[in-house]
């Protein structure tokens, strides 16, 4: 009896421990961030994102992840800027994705450079031109290309904003009237210019509301 209770208890300790290791040992499936540039296709689209509804025409794409990458919400689901096969730009809340080339590259499938130098930004420092041939010799002098400067962002998070606009082809767009004229706050990540005056991004309003924006208009109060 000693010696079965002895094996019992030695059991019981064994299966305790495991248990713990099971607890405490990070999820082998925790998403992590994806860098922007790359490919990625659609699997999924939560309801909690403003594309639930569009989804049928949106599952599937293949998409460019935007300058800031993809970030993870949750254990599930992604949240960030795409540029998707369809020709548009996405910016999702909720969106699950499959990393992968697709036969295709970044510059290819958007029509641009993940980061574009713009007039007056600096291109270079120190070494030869960047078109100049470098010199043969254990002394050439490499060529250092300075690194893309910050982003800055007219309504970063925390910002507070004024809903004055919804385009046609924000998803919220038949709650345009609920929407314009609220005071917001900028939520999670910056808003990202959509196009010529719109913006795109996650607030929480005045009316203890959070929405999802792709297309929106907004000023500072």
């Amino acid at each position: 009896m000693h010696r079965v209770e002895i094996a019992h208890r030695t059991l019981s300790r064994a299966c305790g421990l495991a248990l713990a290791a099971v607890v405490l040992a990070p999820s082998a499936h925790a998403l992590e961030a994806i860098p922007g540039g790359s490919i990625v296709r659609i699997e999924k689209i939560s309801k909690a994102d403003a594309y639930f509804k569009q989804r049928k025409a949106v599952v599937g794409l293949v998409c460019g992840v935007g300058a800031d990458g993809l970030h993870p919400q949750n254990a599930r689901w992604y949240g960030g800027a795409l540029t998707c096969n369809d020709g548009t730009e996405y910016y999702f809340y909720e969106v699950a994705v499959e990393l992968g080339d697709f036969g295709v590259d970044y510059p290819t499938l958007t029509g641009h450079a993940l980061w574009e130098p713009k007039p007056g930004d600096p291109i270079g420092f120190g070494g030869a031109p960047a078109d100049a041939p470098l010199a043969s010799g254990p002394v050439a002098t490499a060529v250092a290309v300075a690194a893309p400067p910050a982003e800055v962002f007219d309504f970063p998070a925390g910002k507070m904003v004024k809903v004055v606009d919804l385009a046609p082809a924000d998803a919220l767009h038949a709650e345009k009237s609920t929407l314009v004229g609220r005071l917001c706050v900028v939520v999670e990540s910056p808003l990202h210019p959509t196009s010529e005056g719109h913006y795109a991004g996650r607030l929480f309003c005045d009316d203890g509301k959070s929405y999802q924006v792709f297309m929106a208009k907004v000023v500072a109060p």
